[in-house]
């Protein structure tokens, strides 16, 4: 989505500071607020059972206020809060698939990338990522330990797409080897902070895979690892039989797009 940015060597990583920022200051005050008004490990033991509503969050919001009428209003702003993140994250994973189908990585690029005339917008890129959200959220209907594994899945491919560049960019700058800099860097500061955020994507990755409870049975089982030892085995065995024959790279398309 960079590549729709004006000036985005600098107001991307803008961005991503200021969210972050922000988010974590909100997230760390929500935390607290939540923390004391807990209650006893009865309490908690209750709400987390979701005795009253079958959801956690919901019954939080009822023990805390002890009126539905308070609980359901703050249920309700986060509805509205979910489906607008939801409106966004569907911008943003419908252009990454249309940007991953135009260096010819997907199967099927020849119409995940076309761009409809009329409106300038990929439809068959927002129609492929709406369909496969709306079939993924149907399996927690069926069963909820698939869909937790799915959950898991995603995290753990989030944390490993972050640390392959964070390692690459570790090992370029521990080797003294040429590496130009954008505007925005960390300076002397760089190589440090890269080396705590690898080791700290390698303690979460690997707690992804953590069973959500003990003894370990096939209900508690986390199969995500299944799951991601598949999606490598089928990802580098497409790319090696044949994509790697038709996938070009990221394109940069110099003077028609502000990068």
């Amino acid at each position: 989505m960079a590549e729709e940015v004006e000036n985005a060597r600098m107001n991307v990583p803008r961005a991503l500071m200021m969210s972050v920022t922000i988010n974590g200051v909100l997230g760390m005050a929500m935390a607290i607020a939540i923390l004391f008004t807990l209650g006893s490990l009865d309490d908690i033991a209750s709400i987390t059972s979701a005795a009253v509503s079958g959801s956690p969050l919901v019954d939080y919001f009822y023990f805390v206020l002890d009126d539905r009428g308070f609980a359901t209003g703050l249920t309700s702003l986060l509805v509205a809060m979910f489906i607008f993140a939801t409106v966004a994250v569907l911008a943003s994973t419908s252009r990454v698939t249309w940007a991953f189908a135009r260096d010819n990585g997907l199967p099927g690029s020849t119409w995940i990338k076309k761009v409809h005339q009329g409106t300038h917008l990929p439809l068959w890129s927002i129609a492929l990522s709406a369909v496969v959200s709306l079939l993924l959220s149907l399996i927690n209907i069926g069963s909820a330990v698939a869909f937790n594994a799915i959950v898991s899945l995603t995290i753990a491919c989030y944390w490993g797409s972050y640390a392959i560049p964070i390692a690459l960019l570790a090992w370029r700058r521990a080797t003294n080897q040429p590496l130009k800099m954008g505007p925005w860097n960390l300076g002397r500061a760089g190589l440090p902070i890269n080396i705590v955020a690898i080791v700290w994507l390698a303690v979460t990755w690997v707690f992804t895979f953590f069973p959500i409870a003990i003894p370990v049975t096939p209900a508690s089982m986390n199969w995500a690892s299944t799951l991601w030892s598949g999606c490598m085995i089928l990802g580098l065995g497409w790319y090696s039989i044949r994509q790697h024959k038709h996938f070009t790279g990221p394109i940069v398309q110099v003077g028609t797009m502000n990068l």
